[in-house]
């Protein structure tokens, strides 16, 4: 569904403002040439369940706006200032173990969220009870999380979360000068793309969980006699808590660990047009 408002060039100013809302749904994303990774490649309870969810590509909300000035401060020649708005959703994700918990030798599960007291806590290694300071991470990092937090003492569902909402602002300056021939008209124009970069390296950021967008939680330790789940806790090298590790420390570059894309960083593009 999208709601739309514009104003065409009147008095020198123009803009418009769009809104769309959708929703879009999958059994497989069938992102592979191959049928084994078209099979490996998704996040469930049982694989051989066939289950509509989220769909990898789903951009559920965006909100579009841009603005026009233009004047002419000589002759017939145009000065045009322009900005354009784009705010999107972020890209879906699910969190899951790290390793294999249902036994058919994938690592797509999707996680338990516990209560405190739901599940035993252990170590990176799974071979001592994890610390106080150490399960006190965990679950303030679950508070932390608006979704984890809504959904503690349920399984996670696939692709039911999101990276953070994107901004980015693009602004464009143009003017137009006299031809060399008559009638001609030349034109020289700047285009700085993600403007809020530019201000401030902290904005107009798009973070992302990198492909098959799974991002681990915890890695699964087992069972215990009274038939409570073991969860071994993935830490940094500083022996923290850290989401998106496997369970024992290896790099930060694993590929659950919610990343910075590169297209956040601002660009400019200076362009020279001549019309005859």
């Amino acid at each position: 569904m999208t709601l739309s408002f514009s104003k065409a060039l009147q008095n020198g100013w123009a803009w418009s403002v769009a809104a769309t809302a959708g929703h879009s749904t999958e059994v497989n994303p069938g992102t592979s040439s191959q049928a084994s990774s078209n099979y490996s490649n998704n996040a469930w309870l049982n694989p051989n369940e066939n289950v509509a969810s989220t769909a990898n590509t789903n951009i559920g909300k965006r909100l579009n706006a841009s603005l026009t000035w233009q004047h002419k401060f000589f002759g017939d020649y145009n000065t045009t200032i322009s900005a354009f708005y784009d705010g999107h959703d972020g890209v879906p994700y699910s969190w899951v173990f790290s390793n294999d918990a249902n036994g058919d030798s994938y690592s797509r599960d999707l996680v338990y969220i516990p209560n405190r007291g739901d599940v035993i806590l252990r170590n990176a290694n799974g071979t001592a009870p994890a610390s106080q300071q150490l399960q006190d991470q965990f679950y303030n990092f679950i508070q932390s999380d608006s979704y984890l937090r809504k959904h503690q003492g349920e399984v996670a569902r696939r692709n039911a979360t999101r990276s953070a909402w994107v901004n980015q602002l693009d602004l464009s300056l143009s003017q137009e000068v006299p031809g060399i021939f008559k009638g001609n008209k030349g034109e020289i124009r700047l285009d700085i793309y993600n403007v809020l970069n530019l201000l401030n390296n902290k904005w107009g950021q798009q973070s992302y969980v990198g492909f098959p967008y799974t991002r681990n939680l915890v890695a699964f330790g087992g069972v215990d006699a009274q038939g409570h789940y073991i969860y071994n806790l993935p830490t940094d090298s500083n022996g923290n808590y850290q989401p998106g590790q496997k369970a024992v420390y290896d790099s930060p570059s694993d590929n659950s660990a919610t990343k910075v894309n590169p297209v956040s960083r601002w660009s400019a593009q200076l362009t020279l047009r001549y019309t005859f």
